[in-house]
């Protein structure tokens, strides 16, 4: 923003605060029975200088069955395509919502420059005149609060309104805007009130409300007070709308538009790289939820066609300058290159299940979302959880209720095995209403860490002792896992399969889906008593290591591959438990390569010690990077598998391992890497933490050494006096003897 509007923020924000507005009572949950608004769902579409471009939009919308749609004008570019695209639009009998806009340097010196001012009027008069009463409003103003975008300040946003605002009210229109990006409720309060010292409110007001902040659209936003505070002032996208609409009715703004919102492919491939997927996800969970909120009557996605965020990849072009957030202006790529996204089709889903629907009530607990609506003579709900967690649909639906259900998930397709779990892709369960259930509210769901693929699911299956988590593609093939890998029939390994004995037993099965294949089985052995009494009712040792690896499939970090895990319904014993995971073809460990460094060694299996160390730093800032502390890092829970270009690591042994949703600070990484360095002397240390810190920036300096010098006492304390150190005493005397 510029530099005079700083102190006019900072009281728009203490205002804000001592107004009382930011206290909304469960202002985080849906809670008022509702009809969702005619025309809810819109998308933002661009123009084309080929051909046939305008038919195939019309056809991508009416697949979509969308019939609400954003154009963005602006003054300062060639609008010839765009008008061809409007007139066509309006012709098809779309409802549009116009965007009327300046260029970067017109809204910079529309002050100072009569001309800008002259041409913004003409713009404003000949669009108002041709366009004003075919469409549904004119919208004036774009990211008016991204002063790097759209080039604005505060003063010279007011006086290209004013002139918008005269024109486009003479004529008898509805205008909206400001267009605030993103939830910056300051900057509701210092765009209004400007605009109400000149008597000149907007009829609608609109807010980008992005959520992609929070990463997912219904966590609590940590940006807003951080994350300490996150889960104490609730700021998910319910409660964010809500203050929305709140303040916008302060000024006697009676309606609330987001006018483009979208989760772009790279910033969600800072978590995973089946972004397409991912985005797929966001969308329906984001839809759902405003759709629900009641708060605005009509929410967009931005583009339908880029490669960055469009339901549709326009193909592989640099971003222009202007964020696509500013000015959706004429595409680049040809129809040829299209192709339609995950996102398109879950779009299409929701539409077609939510318009003309009313939402009735939710169930919000612990990170599980059901949303119900009906929708003509249907009940409809829709459920999902957070990331990477996964509820058991037993225990919030009846097998009655789920029989007489139809299951669909995200794409509209039928779920023929009705799902053990639910989970962060979300699916849709419809019943004729006279044959719905209530909506369960169980106070205490069972939870799983799971990680979702699209050619395997996650089923629960038990007898008469028993009861299994199990991965596969098929309800036969887990079946078939159930029997095979059952503790009746693997519990007892022999001498020849055994791999570790000591707390835990770790030894080799067959895979019953191929017998040339093996699987790895970890059953516990021995616990202390202290660790007995309090992790009794904490989850099983089994589903602890299930959680954990399904974590680090779920980001992507190399690890044994979970399979399935057994635990007995009624001995709760720590050792009535089995986890199986997938072998990994390895060469070694981690340990057997820094200790061979250690002795001299120059290369490893081939590959020179720098590229090796090199590897494995990157393998670990990748780690980091997407929020994993292993706190058991020691050099023989990392694998070694020979790739095509060197090296793969993969994780074992990871119950210990703790999990957040932001990149590691420094001082947790450290604490892993004192571990896994401790079997490489200060030469080959120093060596690979100077690879792994200039990543970051950062130099191995004194002050980073010392918890390493900490560590490596440590170690040397317990083998002298711990156990170790006291059965090497032991041995002393008994070879003495």
């Amino acid at each position: 923003m510029a530099r005079s509007s700083k102190i006019p923020l900072l009281k728009s924000l203490i205002k804000l605060i001592f107004s009382g507005q930011l206290y909304l009572k469960d202002g985080h949950l849906a809670k008022h029975p509702h009809h969702i608004p005619d025309g809810f769902f819109g998308i933002g579409v661009a123009a084309s200088d080929e051909p046939r471009y305008n038919d195939y939009l019309i056809d991508a919308l009416n697949e979509l069955g969308i019939r609400h749609v954003r154009v963005d004008l602006c003054s300062a570019t060639d609008n010839t395509h765009q008008i061809k695209l409007l007139e066509r639009l309006i012709k098809e009998g779309f409802r549009v919502h116009l965007h009327l806009l300046q260029g970067f340097e017109e809204a910079k010196n529309i002050l100072i420059d009569k001309e800008v001012e002259n041409t913004w009027t003409s713009f404003i008069t000949s669009i108002a005149d041709q366009y004003g009463h075919s469409v549904e409003l004119l919208e004036v103003g774009s990211t008016v609060n991204r002063p790097r975008w759209a080039g604005y300040s505060i003063e010279t946003f007011a006086k290209a309104w004013n002139v918008a605002y005269k024109i486009i009210k003479q004529r008898g229109l509805l205008i909206a805007g400001p267009n605030i990006t993103d939830f910056e409720p300051p900057y509701t309060l210092l765009f209004l009130d400007a605009l109400k010292q000149s008597h000149s409110l907007p009829d609608i007001y609109t807010n980008n409300l992005f959520a992609e902040r929070a990463t997912e659209p219904e966590r609590f936003d940590h940006k807003v007070l951080g994350l300490r505070f996150a889960n104490l002032i609730k700021f998910n996208l319910l409660k964010k709308s809500r203050l929305i609409k709140n303040i916008a009715e302060k000024y006697s703004i009676h309606e609330v538009i987001s006018p483009s919102s979208f989760w772009t492919l790279p910033r969600i491939e800072r978590y995973t790289k089946h972004s397409e997927d991912k985005q797929a996800d966001y969308l329906i969970r984001y839809f759902v939820l405003l759709a629900a909120s009641n708060n605005l009557s009509k929410a967009f996605w931005g583009p339908l066609i880029c490669h960055r965020e469009g339901l549709i990849d326009e193909g592989d072009f640099d971003y222009p300058a202007l964020e696509k957030i500013t000015y959706y202006g004429q595409l680049k790529g040809r129809i040829g290159q299209f192709k339609k996204r995950p996102s398109f089709y879950a779009y299409q889903t929701v539409i077609g299940y939510l318009t003309d629907a009313q939402y009735v009530e939710s169930y919000q607990v612990d990170g599980v979302h059901i949303y119900r609506f009906k929708q003509q003579k249907n009940v409809i709900d829709i459920a999902w959880t957070i990331n990477g967690l996964a509820a058991k649909t037993s225990d919030l639906y009846s097998d009655d209720a789920i029989n007489a259900a139809i299951i669909l998930d995200r794409f509209n397709r039928a779920i023929d095995d009705a799902p053990a779990f639910i989970s962060e892709q979300p699916i849709f369960l419809i019943w004729d209403q006279l044959l719905a259930p209530k909506l369960a509210r169980p106070s205490n769901p069972s939870y799983l860490q799971v990680c979702c693929t699209d050619n395997q699911q996650h089923y629960i299956i038990e007898d008469e002792a028993w009861r299994a988590v199990i991965v596969a593609s098929s309800k036969a093939q887990a079946s078939l896992l159930f029997s095979g890998l059952h503790p009746s029939v693997i519990a007892t390994p022999d001498k020849l399969n055994l791999l570790r004995k000591a707390r835990n037993a770790v030894w080799l099965v067959e895979n019953p889906l191929d017998g040339k294949l093996k699987l790895v089985a970890k059953k516990p052995l021995t616990l202390h008593l202290h660790k007995k009494i309090l992790d009794y009712f904490k989850p099983s040792k089994a589903q602890k290591s299930w959680n954990s690896s399904s974590q680090l499939m779920r980001k992507e970090v190399g690890v044994s591959k979970p399979v399935a895990f057994f635990e007995h319904k009624y001995n709760k014993a720590f050792n009535q438990n089995i986890y199986i995971s997938e072998t990994v073809e390895h060469i070694g460990s981690v340990r057997d390569m820094f200790t061979h460094f250690s002795q001299g060694g120059m290369d490893f299996k081939g590959i020179a010690k720098e590229q090796a160390y090199l590897q494995l730093s990157n393998f670990l800032l990748h780690m980091h990077a997407r929020g994993v502390l292993f706190r058991d890092l020691s050099g023989g829970n990392v694998l070694i598998k020979a790739a095509a270009q060197g090296f793969d690591f993969f994780l074992i042994d990871t119950n210990r391992a703790h999990f957040s949703n932001y990149s590691l600070p420094l001082n947790q990484r450290i604490s892993d890497l004192v571990r896994i360095c401790n079997k490489l002397d200060w030469d080959n240390r120093t060596i690979f933490m100077k690879l792994y810190l200039a990543a970051l920036g950062r130099s191995f300096d004194f002050k980073l050494r010392i918890p390493f010098y900490l560590y490596d006492f440590k170690v040397n304390f317990k083998r002298t006096f711990g156990r170790k150190g006291i059965k090497k005493i032991k041995q002393f005397f008994i070879k003495k003897k």
